[in-house]
């Protein structure tokens, strides 16, 4: 008889704590007034600001063709599209074309 009012303080201070806790837990749950919960905001960079515009690998455009203004010949290798380019075997003073696709 003597431990009752030990147990009955014990079982009291257990369900304060449960009182107290269960409102901080329920910031998780629905809002009231339909309000939504907050939200994280993911950061897309490490010092913030915008992501990037472009985020797939970048495609640059490449030609084989060789167009100047004596003729068009084909190149050995792709090259940069709009790139000064020469035909082979073209003289030294020959004006310099541009690569087209």
């Amino acid at each position: 008889m003597q431990r009752l009012p030990a147990i009955v303080v014990i079982a009291g201070l257990a369900a304060a704590g449960l009182a107290a806790v269960s409102p901080i837990s329920a910031e998780d749950k629905e809002r009231p007034f339909g309000e939504p919960a907050p939200r994280r905001s993911t950061e897309e960079r490490p010092f913030g600001g915008p992501p990037p515009s472009m985020r797939g690998p970048v495609v640059v455009p490449t030609g084989k063709k060789c167009r100047t203004p004596a003729k068009v010949c084909a190149l050995e290798k792709p090259q940069l599209v709009g790139a000064p380019c020469s035909c082979p075997g073209a003289a030294a003073d020959a004006p310099a074309g541009k690569v087209e696709q």
